[in-house]
Order: C-alpha cells, then sequence, then structure tokens
C-alpha cells in the first residue's frame, strides 16, 4: 500500500510539474539571444543616430568579448571603433557588415543564446 501511494505521489507530482513547464511560455527573443537584442537596442540605435561614443564603446567591448575561435572578430571591432572615433559612418558600417559576413551564419548556429554583456554601450 505504501509503495503505491508513494508512486502515485510521484506520478502526481511528475504530472505537475510536466504540466507547469508545457504551459510555460518561451523564452523572448532577447532571453534567448543576448547579442541580437543588444544589436537591435544599442547598436542599431547608435548607427542609425550617427552616435560615434557609442558605437565606440559598442566596438571596443564587441573586441573586448570576442568569442573563443573566431579569431578576426577583436581585429574587425578594434578597426570599428578607430573608425567610430573619426566619425566615418561609411567606415563604421564596413566593419559591421565585415564581422557579419564572416561570422554571423555560425554565431547563429553555434552561439545564439550564448550570454552577452548588455550593459556595453547602453544609455
Amino acid at each position: 500500500m505504501r509503495a503505491a501511494v508513494v508512486y502515485l505521489i510521484t506520478l502526481l507530482t511528475a504530472f505537475g510539474l510536466a504540466s507547469a513547464a508545457a504551459a510555460a511560455p518561451p523564452p523572448r527573443a532577447d532571453e534567448a539571444q543576448p547579442l541580437r537584442a543588444w544589436m537591435r537596442d544599442v547598436v542599431d540605435k547608435a548607427a542609425s543616430d550617427k552616435d560615434f561614443d557609442t558605437l565606440k564603446a559598442v566596438f571596443a567591448s564587441l573586441a573586448e568579448h570576442a568569442p573563443k575561435g573566431y579569431d578576426d572578430w577583436a581585429a574587425i571591432a578594434r578597426k570599428g571603433a578607430e573608425k567610430a572615433e573619426a566619425g566615418e559612418a561609411r567606415a563604421v558600417r564596413k566593419q559591421c557588415l565585415a564581422c557579419h559576413m564572416r561570422y554571423q551564419r555560425d554565431y547563429r548556429e553555434t552561439m545564439r543564446g550564448a550570454a552577452w554583456p548588455t550593459t556595453a554601450g547602453a544609455r
């Protein structure tokens, strides 16, 4: 009898937890893709506003937090910081594109949910 009660409690507990997990909403894109959210919230705004001080900070953060195995990431970001400091909007965009062309697909496939220091460049 005691085994049956334990079994029943275990079954109900497991079912309750499974139900709660199934009812939980999926994570927001911001939570599931921290770098993407940071790019959208901080980087895109700074680029459209031609806020070169923020862009310089953004590129410095990108260089500092370059993922392992992405060998040219930091160099591309440092060059972007230099161009932002010089106020060269087209050259800044060129560095964004260089990094995206080189790493975006692989990053999405292997590191999409990786933590990112989202306070860098925040206003």
